[in-house]
């Protein structure tokens, strides 16, 4: 095949027309209305997903790949200096980075639990994977673990709404031309945001969560699936940035969100979070690049491990 048909890839050239068709595949797949997924596996792997995974992780290291998303999405969001007007909004391409670097590395997870059940392991050695919901844990709930300020809270607002809201403020906090959010609709986000992560300090607090020890497990997972089934508010509520581990134990989110910033750093960002969708300057000129993601994302953990165990309360022993 001559190199100028073809395109390197870990695996070995591929064809340009066929890459090509999928291309086309996926962008008819994107902008219009379509059950037909996958469009990039064919039948084979569409029937046994983890031989991609083999493939992939074959071909790809876990810090190439991240470097990779890195210049992807620093060249996406830099390109309006060249002159490139990106069609995505900045706080679509974070939340996809940061979806796209957990996929990458839970696939990897199936993947290296795929090739140690090939070598000779010990029958009797301890596994190290974390629980999954397939295999609900049978630890005995623990008495209800919540706040009451999450009652009003949680009344007020759907979590699948929140979500939105916190992704359209971001938008709005990174332009510095285009308002996305009416300033009195921002005032009261930033408001209830306020209220909800010092509740879940104060939580924090009276759990000892502070301590050494990681804290036991709270939620039975099959139990907790079924309370939500009768309490979502809607099925878009469902809790999306959760690992099996913390479906089983929420206050391991809410301790990781209160140990990687204090109230006061969390209160500090939400204010200048406002301060930058109010005016024409950008969120990333405001704090530091790099503390954008672990915030967008641990405040969205937080909102989802709160709801988890507001919605489950019901069913503690």
């Amino acid at each position: 095949m001559p190199v100028e048909d073809s395109l390197e890839t870990p695996a070995g050239p591929i064809s340009l027309h066929g890459f090509t068709e999928l291309l086309s595949a996926m962008r008819k797949t994107t902008y219009i209305d379509s059950d037909a997924l996958p469009v990039w596996l064919d039948e084979t792997e569409k029937q046994d997903p983890r031989g991609f995974l083999e493939s992939f992780w074959g071909g790809y290291e876990i810090p190439e790949c991240r470097f990779l998303l890195w210049e992807l999405l620093s060249g996406a969001l830099k390109g309006n200096v060249d002159g490139y007007h990106c069609q995505a909004p900045a706080s679509t391409l974070v939340y996809f980075f940061e979806q796209l670097c957990c996929h990458l590395e839970a696939s990897h997870l199936l993947f290296a639990e795929k090739a140690s059940a090939k070598g000779n392991q010990p029958n009797g050695s301890a596994s190290l994977m974390e629980p999954s919901l397939e295999q609900p844990s049978t630890t005995p709930l623990s008495p209800a673990i919540h706040h009451p300020a999450f009652e009003d809270f949680f009344d007020l607002n759907y979590v699948a709404d929140l979500r939105a809201e916190l992704e359209d403020w971001l938008a709005t906090a990174m332009a510095t031309e285009e308002v996305c959010e009416r300033p009195a609709n921002l005032l009261f986000l930033h408001d209830q945001m306020l209220a909800f992560t010092k509740a879940a300090f104060e939580l924090y607090e009276a759990q000892g969560l502070e301590a050494e020890l990681l804290p036991s497990p709270t939620l039975n997972v099959s139990s907790a699936l079924a309370v939500i089934e009768t309490r979502l508010k809607q099925v878009e509520d469902f809790p999306l940035h959760l690992s099996p581990a913390e479906w089983q134990n929420p206050l391991l989110v809410i301790k990781e969100c209160c140990e990687r910033f204090d109230l006061e750093e969390w209160q500090i960002l939400l204010h200048d979070l406002l301060r930058a969708a109010l005016a024409k300057e950008s969120f990333s000129t405001i704090v530091e690049p790099e503390l954008i993601l672990p915030f967008t994302q641990q405040l969205t953990r937080l909102l989802e491990a709160c709801y988890l165990l507001f919605i489950s309360q019901d069913n503690a022993v």
